[in-house]
């Protein structure tokens, strides 16, 4: 594992559990919609293909 300064660059965590929660949050954080503010399209793009991203590795889990 890489660490520097900043410590442990490990954002899933050790267990699959931590990483399942993880993944959870971020996918909450994506798709919040009090967070949402005017983007431009390819910030949109990006943050979708993000949230594919996510659920696709939860089900690899």
């Amino acid at each position: 594992m890489l660490k520097g300064e900043m410590g442990s660059l490990d954002i899933f965590r050790n267990t699959v559990k931590s990483a399942i929660q993880t993944i959870k949050q971020a996918l909450f954080n994506l798709e919040d919609p009090s967070a949402y503010m005017p983007e431009i399209i390819e910030v949109h793009q990006a943050r979708i293909k993000e949230g594919e991203f996510y659920k696709a590795f939860l089900e690899k889990l």
